[in-house]
């Protein structure tokens, strides 16, 4: 990040603790961010008035240029590490259904509560089981209500 001086970037790393816990799949320590968090994400102040999120900015001292359109997913899931082998470039899409969000939860399902199995169509993903099951009981409720003589006087 050539736009950092060396002061600048000297006290960005004198934020962050190298001996965070190790992360039993990537198989190296998150690099904790110490200082301000703004929903759970390390902030740095540059300059004045600029102010960036602490693994973009190492990210970049590191690796450099986040790809355009790409974002940084935290692999190790905690958002304060700041440790570039942590992240990955993803698309919001891509970074959104790795989450934790409904969505996210939701997109992962591959069966309805019943265990059948969901089916992906224009309509979007649905259980063809459940909603079977659903007609013939709507119908059998309508045929019950005009044999019953619900309507008739």
């Amino acid at each position: 990040m050539s736009d950092l001086d060396d002061k600048t970037v000297a006290r960005f790393w004198a934020k962050v603790n190298r001996d965070g816990p190790t992360h039993p799949v990537l198989g190296t320590p998150c690099w904790l961010w110490t200082r301000f968090t703004h929903r759970g994400y390390g902030r740095f102040g540059i300059g004045k008035t600029r102010a960036d999120r602490a693994h973009k900015v190492a990210w970049r001292l590191l690796r450099g240029v986040i790809p355009a359109g790409l974002q940084l997913d935290h692999l190790c899931r905690i958002r304060r590490c700041v440790n570039p082998a942590h992240l990955e470039p993803v698309s919001r899409r891509e970074n959104i259904l790795r989450g934790e969000s409904p969505s996210a939860r939701n997109a992962r399902k591959t069966h309805c509560p019943q265990g059948h199995k969901l089916v992906i169509d224009g309509a979007g993903r649905r259980c063809i089981e459940c909603r079977r099951r659903h007609g013939r009981e709507y119908q059998a409720r309508k045929r019950k209500a005009r044999a019953g003589g619900m309507f008739n006087t």
